[in-house]
């Protein structure tokens, strides 16, 4: 009862912050000008050297409620989805684990020190400007280390207020659907002065989950065929943010985003051996606060600051775990403090210079653990950028540092990586060729976790090689954009884990893994008139990783759940206030353990969507738009399977209210 007080509590609070805003504002506001400061030297727009992108009208045609959903329709991008609302997604790029790429929020970066694999079905997609994903690095003078050091990085960029007339904008959406499932998100801005400006962002998701499957049985899933449903699958979950922006001039700019996160979710159990039942639970709250200041200081120096504190509670139960009286009940607190410093000097139009450092302190306190593991990190990197007419150079040396400390035995790890990136580009062409060359650390789980860890772990590392190449072609009202991007990831030390038996596994360093790929993309964006408009976004990867290691049981096998291709495709018309979007992704087959024996492949799976939208102008009543949506998600009922024995959810539809004011 005191659980449902606290939410009921919370909710009516975060639900009164847009009116106790508007009220207190009596005094009108008048727009100034603009100006404009023009540095002579330092850029600092941020240039993608090989990565996709997608925008907030193409996030709205795709009509998911969570990032994880939105993120496969990014070239390279594969989501181990475990199924259901509330299964975790997690992304994998190029082939390589979660691990290896750093997930960023508003430029910050996200932390799980239990595992390092971001779930990313914890954040909606509403109320998004973009999403975006860099397989190098972004060559922004005033990157974060901890985005240098990873082999990719993917950023979730919330929306940015427009105002017009008015010092105040927001919109409330609600969606029905499929098996009990309810959406509600909201978003409100106010410009509170000429200097500050306050944004608060709320997203309530629950469902039952319990869906239909086809369950086969037999040795190859042909003998015999069930209908069941997903028992032990509901989820609650809500998530709010409150961002406030001060400009203390026209040099100076303070950002603070105060973030809360609770879910209370049930776990399936997977559905192999005529075994369908479960009682395990996962409870989690994370709360982070973190800020960004960025100062102008002059036409050649810029400075800028990011800071960080993120609190993570995780509670597991499995009541019926065997050996165990009372069960499994497994309790993670995880603490990140973190502050990211970078300076970037620029002493004329063709060279510029920076300096950046990050320092984390991060901790693990479990009750499945003897001690509570730390560690502390310190990421320094000093970055040059050359630039001509059409022709840039970007270099980058990398410094990390890891000092773990665990039963009174500090282990670490130190190392030097290089970045190159050259770019050549003129008005309808880009050509970027990148070298890197990082490493990864195991993460707490992999060292410490019980019934899992192995202290004795090497770090990964990894040499990536990519060339991509960028065409822009205008005809009339036509504009196609192809690129396309080939790669070679060479791995070693990679560290995978080896099932012992049913519930107990082994961490071991694999040896050599060698990841070979070609991304294609095709963008084309058609304008007839003010009235008439489609986008078509298409994207195909190939990628081929196989076990390297010649005195491997596996040599030159392909690597578990890694499909050789990839295709995503989306399509949009709008027409006057009628608009309607399809998207289609399809996976190849891939295999469920290291061996690629008949027994441990998977089959191919593609899953359609489209939705249907009108817009209503309600201005009379102060409401710029009133939008109903229906959706119809995976429209052929395909039963399929992303991570074995979790089933997806087939046939479903929602509908959805927004208001927009």
């Amino acid at each position: 009862m005191r659980k449902e007080f606290t939410h009921l509590v919370f909710l009516l609070a975060i639900l009164c912050i847009p009116m106790i805003v508007l009220a207190q504002d009596t005094i009108k506001s008048i727009d100034l000008d603009s100006i404009s400061i023009k540095a002579k030297s330092i850029k600092f727009e941020t240039i993608t050297p090989d990565g996709d992108k997608l925008i907030d009208e193409q996030l709205s045609n795709l009509q998911t409620y969570n990032v994880g959903d939105a993120a496969k329709y990014l070239s390279g991008v594969m989501i181990r989805d475990y199924g259901g609302l509330g299964g975790a997604k997690i992304i994998s790029v190029r082939g390589l684990s979660a691990n290896h790429t750093v997930i960023t929020y508003d430029g910050i970066p996200l932390f799980d020190n239990q595992s390092g694999q971001i779930d990313l079905s914890k954040y909606s997609s509403l109320g998004l400007h973009h999403l975006t994903i860099s397989n190098a690095q972004l060559t922004d003078l005033l990157s974060s280390a901890t985005s240098i050091a990873s082999a990719s990085s993917f950023n979730i960029e919330t929306i940015k207020p427009n105002f017009n007339a008015k010092d105040y904008e927001g919109y409330f959406s609600n969606s029905f659907g499929s098996y009990g499932f309810f959406n509600q998100s909201s978003y409100f801005a106010k410009k509170l002065t000429q200097k500050d400006l306050l944004t608060f962002m709320f997203d309530v998701r629950s469902s039952q989950g319990n869906y239909p499957y086809i369950l086969n049985y037999g040795a190859m899933q042909n003998f015999h065929t069930e209908k069941l449903y997903r028992d032990n699958n509901s989820l609650f979950s809500y998530n709010g943010q409150i961002n406030y922006s001060h400009k203390f001039n026209l040099r100076n700019l303070l950002k603070i985003k105060l973030f809360y996160y609770y879910s209370d979710r049930e776990l399936p159990s997977n559905v192999t051996l005529y075994y369908q039942n479960s009682n395990q639970e996962l409870y989690n709250q994370n709360l982070f606060l973190q800020s960004s200041f960025i100062s102008y200081m002059n036409e050649n120096w810029t400075y800028k600051n990011n800071t960080k504190f993120d609190y993570s509670y995780t509670n597991y139960r499995d009541p019926d775990y065997f050996g165990y009286v009372n069960g499994l009940n497994d309790i993670y607190k995880q603490k990140y403090f973190y502050t990211n410093n970078a300076l970037a000097f620029s002493p004329n139009k063709y060279l510029a210079f920076s300096f950046t450092n990050d320092l984390i302190y991060n901790s693990l306190n479990a009750n499945t653990l003897q001690d509570n593991p730390e560690r502390f990190s310190s990421l320094s990197a000093i970055m040059t950028e050359f630039s001509l007419s059409k022709l840039s150079l970007f270099i980058n040396v990398l410094h990390s540092f890891y000092l773990n400390n665990y039963l009174d035995i500090n282990k670490i790890y130190y190392r030097f990586s290089p970045f190159v990136n050259l770019k050549f580009s003129t008005d309808n062409y880009t050509l970027s060729i990148f070298y890197k060359d990082i490493f990864r650390v195991p993460t707490y789980n992999e060292l410490y976790y019980r019934r899992v860890g192995n202290v004795e772990l090497k770090p990964e590392k990894t040499k990536q090689f990519c060339i991509a190449n960028t065409l822009y072609f205008q005809i009339n009202n036509l504009q196609i954009v192809p690129e396309v991007a080939i790669y070679y990831s060479n791995v070693s030390d990679k560290i995978i884990a080896i099932a012992r038996n049913l519930f107990l596994y082994s961490m071991l360093n694999y040896g050599k893994v060698n990841i070979y790929g070609m991304d294609a993309k095709l963008t084309m964006q058609y304008k007839l008139n003010e009235k008439l408009n489609t986008e078509i976004k298409a994207n195909y990867s190939y990628q081929k990783a196989i076990d390297n290691e010649e005195t491997s049981f596996t040599y030159k096998q392909d690597l578990p759940y890694m499909p050789r291709n990839l295709f995503s495709t989306s399509f949009a018309v709008n027409y006057k206030r009628l608009h309607f979007g399809y998207s289609c992704f399809f996976s190849d087959k891939r295999y469920s353990l290291q061996e690629n024996i008949e027994a441990n492949l998977m089959r191919a799976y593609n899953e359609q969507n489209m939705n249907i939208s009108y817009k209503f102008s309600l201005q009379k009543h102060q409401i710029q738009d009133l939008i109903l949506t229906f959706a119809l998600r995976n429209i052929f009922n395909s039963q399929y399977e992303v991570i074995r024995s979790y089933p997806m959810i087939g046939r479903n539809y929602s509908i959805k209210v927004d208001i927009k004011f």
